[in-house]
């Protein structure tokens, strides 16, 4: 069985083009960064347990968002009920939810084994809803 790789990398999707690197996601600790030049910035983290979603901000971490596991949904934190916001396949792929209309695909994820790394990488770079106060 092949050594899994500490690293999994998060991509922007761009047609016709290579797609775009712009983070990855620590598998062991769940910590989640942001790729640029210079320092490499933390944005985020899994809490495995729960399967919740945290943005990091200064002061304690803002749980953001979830994952169903069984079929890839992603959710929104919301007071009331959560949001629907997209979805992430077996594939690694990763869509923005259009209601009534076909779903638009933003990037991808290297891991397919959990659909929470999938969900991370939406909630914490994809879905601008999430981070906005």
């Amino acid at each position: 069985m092949p050594k899994q790789k500490k690293k999994i990398k998060i991509y922007a999707y761009r047609a016709f083009r290579p797609d775009k690197r712009i983070g990855s996601i620590d598998r062991d600790s769940g910590d989640v960064f942001r790729r640029r030049v210079g320092p490499v910035e933390r944005v985020g983290r899994i809490d495995f347990d729960s399967g919740n979603i945290y943005h990091s901000q200064l002061g304690p971490d803002d749980n953001i968002g979830w994952v169903e596991l069984g079929s890839g949904h992603i959710y929104q934190q919301h007071f009331g009920p959560d949001h629907y916001v997209g979805r992430v396949t077996g594939g690694g792929r990763l869509y923005t939810h259009v209601p009534l209309g076909r779903d638009i695909r933003v990037g991808r994820v290297t891991d397919t084994e959990s659909f929470i790394f999938g969900g991370a990488a939406y909630l914490l770079f994809f879905d601008q809803n999430a981070l906005a106060d």
